[in-house]
């Protein structure tokens, strides 16, 4: 045996035998990484924020200010430029749905008397329904101030949870508004020395790994880079159409709250495939205070637009943006779903990706071998 076999093999035995302990204590590993998860946790917002700022700032530096030679310059211009439209985009917003909320409730409370009457008549319906039910409660011997005395003796027992638990929850607030404001000054040192970071990895990188296998890493991390910024962009411009599809139908057929409705499903849009059906609950809720009929109608409109969404637009979309099929954008939103929630809806796309592309090419290098070794046994057999 060679010593490069003996060093596979070692390597084989060792990775086994590091993923058979973390799967026998994976509530300890899991413990472990969301503890240092945490200790990191405002840097890692920090690269999120300035990969996503990174996408409008490469297009106002490539567009808007490509005559700017001076590099720091151009770079402080850009990232106030981005700075200042993602801060217009949101007063935007803001100002196009808090007035529509400000409706919606003057509604709703307008239409509570209504909603009373509808609930009374519910109510007399449903006591018709159940004389029996109430002579059996009737029959039976209960103690109203016994009730009550225990009613208010378990309350007073909570009462120091509730406060410690509120207490709590403000801490949490704070603590994660603190995290997303030292984040935020993260991402803007890492948009600012974005090309010294990037330098600095892979002088790293190659310092360290055999230049093959560092180059092979690096090709990686190009790729895993160009798809990851060609979904987040994907994802906003099929929620920016979502909205407007919802906005334009709902226009059209003159139902109420379609500007907040459709910003609404718009930004939960962003959330991959499942996002605008939260978007759609909330909208029916909304409407059914107003008009019961209105709501049905709402649903039947949401899941024709949403056929049209899910079978046209998405996976042409997304599935175009990161190279992906349709079928595989689904499998890689309900996995990412199951094992991390929203955030592994989100990344799990560009990563199934990443991954496809990858194994496409070993694939193909496979069958261009195995073509090239029948070629040569078929001339081999024909001398």
């Amino acid at each position: 045996m060679t010593k490069k076999t003996i060093k596979t093999i070692l390597a084989i035995i060792t990775f086994t035998v590091i993923l058979t302990a973390v799967i026998f204590n994976i509530d300890s590993v899991a413990g472990v990484v969301l503890k240092i998860g945490g200790l990191f946790s405002s840097f890692f917002i920090g690269v999120a924020l300035a990969f996503i700022l990174n996408v409008p700032m490469k297009f106002v530096e490539k567009r808007l200010l490509f005559k700017v030679n001076r590099r720091k310059i151009k770079r402080a211009c850009s990232i106030l430029l981005t700075l200042a439209f993602c801060a217009v985009v949101i007063m935007i917003v803001m100002f196009a749905v808090i007035p529509e909320i400000i409706k919606t409730v003057e509604s709703i409370i307008n239409n509570l008397p209504s909603i009373g009457r509808q609930i009374e008549d519910l109510m007399d319906t449903l006591g018709n329904y159940s004389q029996r039910f109430e002579e059996a409660v009737g029959s039976s011997q209960l103690n109203p101030t016994q009730i009550l005395d225990e009613v208010a003796t378990y309350v007073q027992g909570h009462m120091s949870n509730l406060s410690s638990s509120v207490i709590s929850f403000v801490a949490d607030t704070v603590g994660t508004i603190v995290g997303l404001v030292i984040g935020f000054v993260f991402s803007i040192y890492i948009l600012a020395s974005k090309e010294k970071l990037v330098c600095q990895f892979r002088m790293i990188l190659f310092a360290y790994l055999k230049k093959e296998r560092a180059q092979k890493i690096w090709n990686i991390v190009l790729l895993a880079n160009h798809t990851f910024q060609r979904f987040i962009s994907g994802q906003c411009l099929e929620a920016c159409i979502l909205g407007c599809m919802f906005f334009v139908t709902m226009s059209i057929f003159r139902m109420p709250y379609a500007v907040l409705i459709s910003v609404v499903i718009g930004v939960l849009a962003l959330i991959p495939i499942f996002g605008a059906f939260i978007g759609c609950a909330v909208g029916f809720l909304l409407i059914v205070f107003l008009n019961p009929l209105q709501a049905v109608w709402f649903l039947v409109i949401f899941i024709v637009l949403q056929q049209i969404e899910g079978h046209c637009i998405y996976p042409f979309v997304i599935g175009t943006s990161v190279g992906l099929p349709s079928i595989w954008v689904l499998l890689a939103v309900v996995v990412g779903g199951k094992l991390f929630g929203v955030a592994g809806m989100l990344v799990f796309i560009p990563l199934c990706s990443v991954l496809y592309a990858l194994f496409s090419s070993n694939v193909k290098k496979n069958l261009k071998r195995k073509k090239l070794k029948e070629n040569e046994k078929k001339a081999e057999t024909a001398e």
